[in-house]
């Protein structure tokens, strides 16, 4: 029984035993059944049950989310429709979405002015491939940077190629023709004020591919190193000596001449001491957390090329509690993470081979830096550009950020407070470390030939 049931049922429970007895008396009267049952009238008479019955709602709302593929706004919450039913006069549920598909439109409207993604014709990622879809992305493929104020970025990360298509979620696996077609394109972005980051995706065969093409004729090339939460990493039941997957690494190649490259101060992720950007560490940086990613309905995730071989028929590991699944059980590096990297380089623009589940385009848009995805399937297309519009409300109602607009804050707050309150929610789960996937689930250990045939 998942978390949402197992609150309901004991909501149920506590109300035949009687734990509410003395409210309930309270809905009695003159008024009609539907009168005495409206939200307001219910909160007042029985605040212990309303306040029960809410969190029952929000938690069916959260575990429930899951973003579309198809174009246009997210159907009403389940809390938005209960409102509907209790108060007649809140409008009926026609008119109400209506009026949140004009506001979902000018939310994408604003989020397009900083992430846009591009689509390659090919199942396959390639060098040809990633230029022709580029050269749609006119603000970044133009972006004219300056050493030491304004860089731009070309990054690829293993974790988010592809998955394992059998325990996706225990078994690391990437598409190592994918992650070659990536390098093939951004081993010859070298200019004065480009970054290019390979990242392993915690998987030693990524490793030396990377390492084979960042690494040849380049004159600065480092490595960087992201050491994880230990306690997070689920993915080993059998705790055997050195055996533990909490480290990932990425290689690096610095623009123009190393020498005129300023180090900046640094406050995060300095578990070892690391003060500034002269150190090549990253620690103490949590895994995010599976329940509060974004999340596709397992048909659906099927759909795309990458996952079309999937065991649809088992998406999601025993215990697993929410309706969708995660895009890559296995993605490692969180919005924080990419944040920290993104303020510490001085990047401004972002060309992303890897987009994944939209996290690094997440961490950009919160930045307000220019962003560009490439992707090589239409559905995954469509379900990022959901993702980040779902995501950009958050930032369209905060003053100070890039995507601020006080009249179109007031829309969102009316018609998208379902939503905003989900990403609230997503938030604090994310800094839950013990809510990962697995955490609670005993695993079998699996060995090299076991995760092979699951690839």
């Amino acid at each position: 029984m998942n978390k949402t049931n197992a609150a309901l049922f004991d909501l149920v429970h506590s109300v035949y035993i009687g734990d509410f007895d003395a409210e309930m008396k309270a809905l009695g009267g003159a008024k009609s059944a539907t009168e005495r049952l409206r939200a307001d009238e219910l909160a007042e008479s029985c605040p212990d049950l309303a306040a029960r019955m809410r969190e029952v709602l929000r938690m069916a709302s959260s575990a429930g989310t899951i973003v579309q593929v198809s174009d246009g706004a997210p159907g009403l919450s389940v809390r938005q429709l209960a409102r509907i039913a209790s108060d007649p006069g809140s409008g009926d549920v026609e008119s109400m979405q209506q009026e949140r598909d004009a506001v979902w439109a000018k939310a994408r409207a604003q989020r397009q002015k900083f992430i846009q993604f591009a689509q390659c014709k090919t199942k396959i990622l390639s060098k040809a491939g990633a230029e022709a879809a580029l050269a749609q992305a006119a603000s970044v493929a133009r972006f004219k940077g300056k050493l030491n104020e304004a860089h731009r970025l070309y990054v690829v990360s293993a974790d988010l190629l592809g998955e394992a298509d059998k325990i996706p979620w225990k078994a690391p696996a990437f598409k190592d023709k994918s992650l070659e077609g990536a390098l093939a394109y951004m081993k010859d972005r070298a200019g004065d004020f480009d970054f290019v980051i390979g990242f392993d995706g915690r998987h030693r065969g990524a490793r030396g591919i990377l390492e084979a093409n960042l690494t040849a004729g380049a004159k600065s090339v480092e490595e960087v190193w992201i050491v994880y939460g230990a306690e997070q990493d689920t993915s080993r039941s059998r705790k055997t000596c050195l055996s533990s997957n909490n480290k990932e690494v990425g290689y690096v190649r610095i623009p123009g001449n190393r020498a005129k490259l300023m180090t900046r101060p640094r406050e995060e992720f300095a578990g070892s001491g690391e003060r500034t950007t002269h150190s090549s560490t990253f620690t103490d940086v949590p895994l995010p957390n599976m329940r509060s990613m974004p999340k596709i309905a397992a048909v659906d995730k099927q759909k795309i090329a990458m996952f079309e071989s999937m065991d649809v028929a088992n998406p999601a590991p025993e215990g697993w509690d929410c309706s969708g699944v995660p895009l890559f059980w296995r993605e490692s590096k969180s919005i924080s993470f990419w944040r920290c990297l993104l303020v510490c380089f001085d990047i401004k623009a972002v060309v992303d081979l890897s987009p994944g589940s939209g996290t690094l385009a997440s961490a950009a848009m919160a930045e307000g830096i220019q962003y560009v995805g490439v992707v090589c399937d239409a559905t995954h297309s469509r379900w990022l550009q959901n993702t980040c519009d779902r995501a950009s409300l958050q930032y369209i109602v905060k003053n100070g950020t890039a995507l601020y607009q006080q009249d179109l804050a007031e829309l969102v707050q009316q018609h998208y407070k379902d939503v905003l309150e989900e990403l609230g929610d997503e938030a604090v789960e994310e800094d839950e470390k013990d809510a990962t996937v697995g955490a609670d689930v005993e695993e079998e250990a699996y060995d090299d030939q076991e995760l092979a045939d699951g690839l």
